[in-house]
């Protein structure tokens, strides 16, 4: 069964499909308007660009470079202007094609992101652009809906990625059909589109089921929630049920006490026993997959499991979040809090920064599965929700940070279990004058306690000195700050090994792949200059460019910052015959190779139509050309010579004329090699010494003459193909536009080094005799094998990270500080102390960098102590405990930006054992597998009085009497807020103050202890 395609104004994917593509005398909507002027345009679309998002509108992916390529054009920023207007830089017809993975299915390619591979531009922009400057025929228009997110906050973003659903009619479980839907449409929308896509009537009753996990299915009650609200995902398969004549359903509703929703056994849906076969998603066919045996759902609940060692389903991209939650749950001071459901009594409805307890409430129902013992995986789908209805950032099923999504959620936590129901006004302004570190601080803390109480604050928070120095009058600023966990910089060097493609200006040679390594922030010359060292290429007689689909995306000035380079860049250096582009005899002209494509579209209605388009292959080339007296002839040899390497003559097999026809048919030129431009002179360059020249040139020769021995009627054979094997045009910098034919007489040319050359290959003369594969062959550089100076360096020391965080540093200039003394920003030394350490110390090792241009993971090897981290050195308050901490878990991540896959390790405080934790598998590990150059998130517990905290067995997690409180309260010997703050000697109140959590039992918090004391801070 064929999948519909919806109108823009139904639910499902917005893209035009195919098959509805109009002609070509529709498709230009308006292409044949007269294009207004550069200016024009600038002042017509700058003013939209800066367009609000509003929930319902329609913006559109433009590919980033074809975007960039029209500023340049109309001189949108400063430093175009120099090319506004210039034909070369024209951007010519709108080109998505380079988004698409799938541009039939118009499947988008996998994280893409924005301002580096598309813009988004209001639906006014993009009508403008295509009536200006058409549609490229290989492209599809790409438009999307805002949607708006979040519950108390508000947030609109354009819904890029849409989700796709395998929709099933009950009983049949395994046909189904793939459809795209937004997250913002809800339940009943997406409920009608099934109704429609399998032809049933709208009044019919029917209701929504969506399957999760191995075997369960939950019923949709909500038909006015959203898909993101409900919690569906990409993949999931959603079953549509109608229901009886009699007024039954076919299945009996199953009613899961864990959950508010309706689940039935997968078995109950469909019992029947089918063999596993493979299968393929398509949106226009029906697609069929066979399962095997379903086990039931309480047969998958009955699972018995080591309480904490639950796996977390993964929704679609969410392990960044199972991995986080899997470490705090192991966390065993918060989690026994919340088990015995002493943070019921601690929810802070009224908190206007909390979220009203429901992230608490929806953290604690997901601890009490993971610790139950009697499921060995769930999900997040309630936590999840919740999260995002006060964090859009986190809306939808895009890979995100582990760290932010962990920041949030403890400080969501904090915030809902925050026991200052009413915030005062505290001036944070510490007049810090003849005072000594331990009274600021102290009064700092104080300060902050008095609207900040909660068990994150007791647990996790510590508190910072950050020492400010003023350069000119010496002026000292002291600030103690709290802190929830520390970013650890890595000490790495400064430089990156960058993989250079360098063109040599010797047609002969190879393409020469070459390692360089060269400073992150440094500038193209220091490229060059290290390709030089490591080939011997003159420095001056290269120009980099980034070639990115046979075009050239950006030529790079000597003077561009490298950090414009992103790892996927492929960058070209060119070798060319000149060392000036103002030398008064040659110029180098940038050149593509095109061939025309035929596309032919048929329609759901019968009829078709075809049209053709040129289409970029191959390396695009640099070539030293003569300003003076150049010919279209003399143009042509000149580009037959540079491709001589990988473009043939035909067999004699292929061609069979005579000699002289042959002779003639043969594309003028060729054998002319000697008339190369060299050493910028007009000088004969020397091209066939070597012997291998020599017979591939003998070979050539060869295939121009006919055997003698030839039958008389093979000469009247015509060869069908023209005498050149390519005609040539002037085009834009993107190659897709023409702005001048090129006629094959005796005009002379004049061109620069903005002027962009096109070879229109014949089709028969390219596939006779281009060697695409020869022509892309690359050979390694010696550098290539060398290992990087990371591959030989020693292992960092987590210790070293603390000392680099802890170095003093001087601010940049975009970042001054304003000194209270002199009255101007200054360029201030900064320094970090460790005053006060909690009690569990969250270490995030910053292996994330950002700029503007260039994103980049560090995957050095970090060495991180198991046992005995040991910050003795790096605490300047020697009233503090023993720094001493133990690991209990780590967050991992592999793989680069925007992507990657996230684990887990942690240590069960239930058996002292240490478990893997990746989605829904968990599995036992040793200590021996910890430390790993994917650590990113570590977990540390302190000991106490230098010695490890000792493990309780969790027998059992039965709820709390609450008759019982009283008594459990004055067992505890509860304190009051002034006796916990009066002296910094009492061991137990400094402790308290620097949110430890007082221990009582074998050094491990007493719940009676742990709620006596929050209830002393009420």
């Amino acid at each position: 069964m064929p999948e519909k395609v919806e109108s823009e104004e139904g639910p499902s994917d917005p893209t035009i499909d195919a098959n509805k593509r109009p002609p070509p005398t529709e498709e230009k909507e308006g292409g044949t308007k007269k294009t207004p002027e550069c200016s024009v345009q600038k002042d017509e679309i700058t003013p939209q660009l800066n367009k609000r998002l509003e929930k319902g509108d329609l913006w559109y992916l433009l590919d980033v470079r074809w975007f960039k390529h029209w500023k340049k054009y109309v001189g949108f920023e400063a430093w175009d202007q120099q090319q506004m207007g210039s034909e070369t830089a024209h951007p010519g017809p709108v080109d998505t094609s380079c988004l698409f993975k799938d541009r039939e299915r118009e499947v988008l390619k996998d994280h893409l992101m924005e301002d580096l591979d598309y813009s988004l531009v209001p639906a006014d922009v993009w009508k403008k652009f295509v009536s200006w400057y058409g549609l490229e025929e290989s492209s599809r228009p790409i438009h999307r809906r805002v949607v708006e997110h979040g519950l108390y906050v508000k947030h609109c973003k354009v819904e890029v990625y849409l989700v796709e659903f395998k929709l099933a009619l009950h009983p049949d479980v395994d046909t189904f059909v793939m459809k795209k839907f937004s997250r913002a449409d809800t339940v009943e929308q997406v409920m009608n589109a099934v109704k429609q896509q399998f032809n049933i009537p709208e009044e019919k009753e029917c209701r929504l089921w969506h399957k999760y996990m191995l075997s369960t299915y939950d019923l949709l009650k909500k038909l006015d929630e959203t898909v993101q609200d409900a919690g569906l995902y990409t993949n999931q398969l959603l079953l549509l049920e109608q229901k009886k004549d009699d007024g039954s359903w076919p299945r009996e509703t199953i009613t899961y006490s864990g959950t508010n929703m309706s689940s039935v056994r997968s078995s109950d849906i469909n019992s029947d026993n089918r063999t596993s076969s493979s299968y393929t998603s398509t949106t226009s066919t029906t697609t069929s997959m066979r399962s095997g045996n379903t086990s039931s759902y309480f047969d998958y609940h009955n699972q018995p499991s080591i309480p904490g060692t639950c796996g977390l389903t993964n929704l679609g991209n969410t392990c960044f979040m199972n991995s986080a939650i899997q470490c705090l749950s192991n966390t065993y001071a918060l989690t026994e809090y919340f088990l015995k459901d002493a943070y019921c009594k601690h929810i802070n409805a009224k908190n206007p920064l909390g979220m009203g307890g429901s992230l608490a409430k929806a953290y604690g129902s997901l601890l009490h599965e993971l610790w139950s013992g009697t499921v060995s995986y769930t999900h997040t789908r309630h936590l999840k929700a919740t999260i995002g209805k006060f964090a859009p950032q986190f809306v939808g099923y895009a890979q995100h940070d582990s760290q932010e999504l962990l920041a949030f959620l403890l400080d969501g936590l904090h915030e809902d279990l925050n026991q200052v129901l009413k915030k005062p006004y505290v001036d944070m302004d510490i007049k810090s004058d003849n005072k000594s570190d331990k009274e600021i601080a102290k009064e700092a803390w104080m300060k902050y306690l008095q609207r900040n109480k909660s068990v994150i604050v007791m647990l996790f928070q510590g508190q910072l000195k950050s020492t400010l120095v003023c350069p000119s009058c010496k002026k000292v600023s002291k600030i103690f700050d709290p802190f929830m966990y520390m970013s650890l910089p890595l000490p790495i060097k400064k430089t990156r090994d960058l993989f250079i493609y360098l063109v040599r200006v010797d047609p002969t040679e190879r393409i020469l792949k070459v390692k360089v390594t060269v400073p992150k922030h440094g500038h193209i010359g220091q490229l060059l200059r290290e390709v030089s060292n490591q080939t011997g290429v003159d420095k001056d007689k290269m120009v980099a460019i980034d070639v990115y689909n046979c075009r050239f995306h950006k030529i790079f000035d000597i003077r561009d910052n490298i950090s414009l380079i992103m790892d996927r860049d492929d960058i070209f250096c060119y070798e060319v015959s000149i060392s000036s582009a103002q030398d008064p005899n040659f110029t180098v002209i940038p050149v593509y190779n095109r061939e025309k494509v035929i596309r032919t579209v048929n329609y759901t209605y019968g009829s078709s139509y075809s049209s053709t388009y040129h289409q970029l292959f191959g390396v695009p080339h640099l070539v030293t050309v003569p300003r003076a007296d150049l010919t279209y002839r003399k143009l042509y040899d000149i580009l037959v010579t540079h491709m001589r390497r990988y473009v043939k003559n035909p067999s004699k097999m292929q061609s069979k004329i005579d000699s002289k026809e042959k002779a003639t048919l043969t594309p003028a030129g060729y054998d002319e090699v000697d008339k190369q431009v060299g050493n910028g002179n007009a000088d004969t360059m020397d091209t066939g010494d070597s012997s291998d020249n020599k017979t591939a040139d003998a070979d050539n020769d060869a295939e121009l003459k006919m055997d003698e021995g030839e039958k008389d009627d093979d000469k009247e054979k015509v060869d069908p193909r023209p005498a050149d094997y390519f005609t040539m045009c002037l085009v834009n910098g993107y190659g897709s536009q023409v702005l001048r034919n090129l006629n094959d007489d005796d005009t002379l040319l004049t061109l620069n080094n903005n002027t962009y050359v096109a070879c229109d290959w014949d089709s028969g003369w390219k596939g006779d005799c281009y060697d695409l594969d020869e022509a892309e062959m690359k050979e390694n550089h010696p550098s290539v094998f060398n290992k990087s100076d990371d591959d030989k360096k020693k292992n960092i020391q987590l210790l070293d990270c603390v000392k680099l965080f802890a170095n003093e540093e001087q601010l940049g200039e975009e970042d001054p500080w304003y000194c209270p003394s002199c009255k101007e920003h200054r360029q201030a030394f900064k320094k970090f102390d460790l005053w006060k350490l909690p009690e569990i110390l969250v270490i995030h090792l910053k292996r994330f960098t950002y700029n503007r241009y260039w994103r980049d993971k560090l995957d050095a090897f970090v060495d991180f102590p198991v046992h005995g981290l040991d910050l003795t050195d790096y605490l300047i308050n020697r009233e503090e405990p023993d720094p001493m901490y133990d690991l209990y878990g780590v967050v991992n991540h592999y793989g680069g930006m925007g992507g990657g896959h996230y684990t887990a390790y942690a240590m069960n405080s239930h058996n002292g054992k240490w478990y893997h934790y990746d989605d829904s598998h968990v599995s036992e590990t040793d200590e021996n597998h910890l430390v790993t150059s994917a650590a990113y998130v570590l977990f540390y517990k302190r000991r106490v009085n230098g010695q490890p905290v000792l493990l309780r067995r969790m027998s059992s997690y039965t709820h709390r009497d609450s008759q019982d409180e009283p008594d459990k309260k004055e067992k505890s010997g509860s304190t009051t807020e002034r006796e916990m703050m009066e002296t910094d000697n009492d061991r137990g109140a400094a402790a308290a103050a620097a949110g430890a959590v007082p221990r009582v039992d074998n050094n491990v918090q007493s719940d009676d202890v742990f709620n006596a004391n929050m209830d002393s801070q009420t």
